[in-house]
């Protein structure tokens, strides 16, 4: 599975790749060109990865599902890989209301969490 998201500061395009050996690639982008540099490969977990595409608080982000959650966000010009502290989630999206802005919905076996 492949998303793409930009990073707002500097406008560079980051495409994002995660693979079914729990592997999440995360490559720059050139817009112009069509070249991918700076290709990184970081082990998220044991199962195959699920990308899902956020916006948090106005900016784009990526999650990440493997054997556990990971967000990728851009934050002062640099791609961020954090991982949340939660266990194993099947599915998520971001949610927004008047109370809570920016957060994810998920399910997590049969519950939403």
């Amino acid at each position: 599975m492949v998303e793409t998201h930009a990073n707002a500061t500097t406008g560079t395009l980051y495409m994002i790749a995660g693979l079914s050996n729990g592997l999440l690639m995360t490559t720059k982008l050139d817009e112009t060109s069509g070249t991918l540099t700076d290709s990184r490969a970081r082990y998220l977990g044991t199962m195959p990865i699920k990308l899902f595409k956020l916006t948090i608080r106005g900016y784009p982000a990526v999650l990440a599902l493997s054997s556990r959650p990971w967000l990728s966000y851009t934050y002062q010009g640099r791609v961020h890989l954090t991982p949340l502290s939660y266990g194993h989630l099947n599915c998520a999206a971001a949610f927004d209301s008047e109370g809570i802005q920016g957060g994810i919905v998920a399910v997590s076996q049969n519950k939403l969490r």
